[in-house]
């Protein structure tokens, strides 16, 4: 079983640098032409679609997955992270802020390693654990239930009352681009997450094995991850 996560398509603010959290900005319309022809490389068909419910999120999830349409399930939690004051300024805008504390507080992000929070804002920390939550609220269920679908002796043991905890391991890390390559295989059992960049970054950490830090799972817009979903004891 499959498991695709995949960043939305880009956007203004993402064209120009900017921290895009909470601005609800769909994405750039020769993105959406882009994504609605790798849509056709990828041929996926998808049991459910998990996404953010931020627009540029919607819309990139419309594009690739035009129909016969999944079940879309939005998950709240799964918004980007709150940039505080920063939203959507650009490194040199926060340079160049006329409050002395704000420079002081991007500074110490910097120093941090992107651990601190923004003012106003969420910290890595704080984001992570939302995001995590987020999942295993509303997505780890289903798969469990698809899994024991799929794979009887993964049903069985449960059944048995022998706890088994769902992890990600890590199948293929291209960029879609590559995807299309490799022709992925049609399954109706697959899922897919459409959400951000630190949405994305926030669930490899926590999960991905073998086990990364966080920014060392950027990805680019409209690019993701395609993971196998395996059982541990």
């Amino acid at each position: 079983m499959k498991l695709w996560l995949i960043r939305h398509g880009m956007t203004k603010g993402n064209q120009e640098h900017r921290y895009v959290g909470a601005t609800d900005e769909g994405l750039l319309p020769e993105e959406k032409e882009r994504l609605r022809a790798k849509s056709a490389d990828m041929n996926l068909h998808l049991a459910i679609v998990f996404v953010s419910p931020a627009r540029r999120c919607r819309e990139t999830a419309a594009c690739l997955f035009p129909g016969p349409a999944p079940e879309l399930i939005v998950v709240p939690e799964f918004m980007e992270m709150n940039f505080g004051v920063f939203e959507y300024m650009s490194w040199q805008e926060i340079n160049q802020d006329p409050d002395p504390a704000h420079r002081a507080a991007y500074q110490r992000y910097i120093d941090s390693g992107g651990e601190t929070a923004f003012p106003g804002g969420e910290s890595k920390a704080e984001f992570t654990r939302r995001v995590c939550d987020g999942f295993e609220r509303a997505v780890l269920p289903r798969i469990q239930t698809l899994m024991k679908t799929a794979d009887a002796s993964v049903a069985s043991e449960t059944e048995a009352g022998m706890e088994r905890e769902i992890v990600f391991k890590l199948q293929y890390d291209g960029s879609s681009e590559n995807v299309k390559k490799e022709r992925p295989e049609v399954s109706g059992e697959n899922i897919a997450i459409v959400a951000h960049g630190g949405t994305i970054m926030a669930l490899m950490e926590r999960y991905a094995e073998p086990h990364k830090p966080y920014f060392e799972w950027s990805v680019k817009p409209g690019e993701g991850y395609r993971l196998d979903l395996t059982c541990r004891s």
